[in-house]
């Protein structure tokens, strides 16, 4: 609590000498948050939810069953494998931890997925970071590199989680929605769900900020190695990473830090994750049913938090994806030469 406090008050005098740069680097987060990110994110939440305390994930998810089926992933553990692939961080880890709570998973199912399934989304690189790179390289080397690592990461990950828990058949798991009610969706109201995205979207909107002022300040600040800088930029906020590595490094070397920077996603997207996760648990504890005692609703909670994701192991597999996309990219350019590997790719 002192550390925290003595921070707090040096960021607070920083900021009263340097409030324009403050401001600035505010107004570029708040722009960042309300232009991308709400409407990618926004409608999105409020109708998975709707969709999930409806029972139209089964529906949803059963073209998929098939490809899924070896995998031994169940109908809603591919909902959030899709979830994750394709609609953007941090929605795979929200999705992962609702069915977990919900008992829709096994703790070893969302903790396989979890170690795979959040990543920012296929259209933000499309739309944003190949765009800087279409002379140069196709749109196939940046996918493979991207998402090959994450087949490989599978088998290590599956080992872990899903082999050291119950398999979904062995486990009585509820398909009731505690938060919402059952699954006809008798006390679910598109109200609740408004409510309760927007409240996930505004702390991700205040971790926007507060990183975008960082890398602000980071970039203003003399004496620091330009190294350093383009490090830090890239770690701690994917959006301007991956445009300062554009910027300031030559091609190719330039694209293999962008797909290492999409793959890892950055501090700020990692806690925007770790957020979803607080919140989470901290919702399950309040709507959990009043406790005789003080001490019955510390164990609840403790349960909830042993038994829930970590964010540090996640942070081991996103530098690990992120290892392997880079090593990869290097390949496709060229700066590595693997011509066995690359004949394999253009085959």
């Amino acid at each position: 609590m002192m550390k925290t406090t003595i921070v707090a008050l040096f960021s607070l005098i920083f900021m009263v000498f340097h409030a324009e740069l403050i401001t600035k680097g505010a107004a570029s987060g708040l722009l960042l948050w309300y232009s991308s990110v709400v409407p990618a994110l926004f409608p999105f939440m409020v109708l998975s939810a709707m969709l999930s305390v409806s029972g139209g994930i089964s529906r949803l998810v059963r073209p998929f069953a098939v490809i899924f089926r070896f995998s031994g992933l169940s109908p809603e553990g591919i909902y959030v494998l899709l979830t994750g692939l394709f609609c953007g961080c941090p929605m795979g880890a929200k999705t992962c931890a609702d069915f977990l709570t919900e008992k829709r998973i096994t703790p070893g199912e969302a903790r396989f997925l979890f170690a795979l399934c959040n990543h920012p989304s296929p259209m933000f690189l499309t739309g944003f970071v190949y765009p800087m790179f279409a002379a140069r390289i196709p749109l196939s080397s940046f996918v493979f590199a991207i998402y090959m690592p994450l087949l490989l990461l599978a088998i290590p990950a599956y080992q872990i989680y899903q082999n050291a828990s119950p398999r979904h058949s062995d486990v009585p798991f509820s398909s009731c929605n505690p938060k919402f009610g059952d699954a006809s969706g008798s006390v679910f109201s598109l109200d609740t769900a408004i409510l309760d995205s927007a409240e996930i979207l505004v702390k991700i909107g205040g971790y926007l900020i507060f990183y975008s002022i960082l890398i602000l300040v980071i970039q203003n600040t003399h004496g620091i190695p330009d190294p350093v800088r383009l490090f830090f930029s890239g770690v701690l906020e994917i959006t301007t990473g991956i445009r300062s590595v554009s910027d300031s490094l030559p091609y190719p070397y330039s694209a293999i830090a962008a797909a290492a920077i999409f793959s890892f996603g950055g501090f700020s997207a990692m806690s925007q994750t770790n957020a979803v996760l607080r919140l989470h648990r901290s919702s399950a504890e309040t709507a959990a049913p009043a406790a005789p005692n003080v001490f019955l609703q510390n164990s609840l909670y403790r349960t909830e938090k042993t038994a829930g994701l970590s964010i540090r192991q996640y942070l081991l597999w996103k530098i690990a994806h992120a290892a392997l996309t880079a090593a990869i990219m290097a390949v496709l350019t060229g700066v590595l030469r693997f011509h066995i590997f690359l004949s394999l790719i253009h085959i």
